[in-house]
């Protein structure tokens, strides 16, 4: 999705992470079920929301909020439903950004239920959200691409769905530290390919 709005030199740092920030504005929304909970994608610039169940992801630059950039970990239960977010942040020189971006420029083209967006004068400047399910496991990536910084901030969140089954840790959290928020590393799902792809209300069962 080409976007209208001029993008805005920003970075990293000034992103803040909020669980309890309410939706706001959105340049593009697209909504996702998967097997009966409806995931919604929200593009908000250079940053995003995800609605999923009783949680609302939000990445952005917020008002009053004194930024720092996303948390490397996140891990809370709410209502129930077991949820963990990690972050990562890359930083590239500009042959290799522009590579980068072009190749997740393309996989986001091949992704069944994705939104995405580029800023008119900056190709390599991208907003996208990935979303899939396996079994009880909701999960979802954003890319968020900073051009003049030559950054690239990646988040990977996993949302447990409350079942009958006996619920196991999520892949890469610690049983004693579930909710609460934790430091160091990320260790979320393993692999370096990124996805993506364009809006759409299919349901994917991989990354690409």
């Amino acid at each position: 999705m080409r976007l209208t709005t001029p993008y805005l030199d920003t970075s990293a740092d000034q992103l803040s992470f909020s669980l309890t920030t309410p939706a706001r504005d959105a340049l593009a929304v697209t909504a996702v079920g998967l097997g009966g909970v409806t995931v919604e994608l929200r593009l908000l610039g250079a940053s995003h929301q995800v609605l999923a169940g009783p949680v609302t992801e939000t990445l952005a630059c917020l008002p009053g909020s004194p930024g720092g950039g996303p948390p490397a970990v996140v891990t809370e239960e709410i209502d129930g439903w077991a949820y963990r977010f990690t972050s990562e942040l890359r930083h590239h020189e500009w042959r290799e950004f522009a590579v980068r971006t072009a190749r997740l420029r393309a996989e986001l083209a091949a992704h069944p239920a994705s939104l995405y967006g580029t800023f008119p004068g900056s190709p390599d400047a991208i907003s996208a959200l990935a979303v899939l399910r396996t079994g009880d496991v909701i999960s979802w990536r954003t890319w968020h691409t900073y051009p003049q910084a030559g950054q690239i901030v990646e988040t990977r969140t996993m949302l447990r769905v409350p079942g009958e089954e006996a619920e196991a840790p999520l892949p890469g959290r610690e049983p004693e530290t579930a909710g609460g928020r934790t430091s160091g590393p990320p260790s979320g799902p393993p692999g370096e390919q990124k996805g993506g792809g364009g809006a759409s209300a299919q349901a994917p069962t991989h990354w690409p």
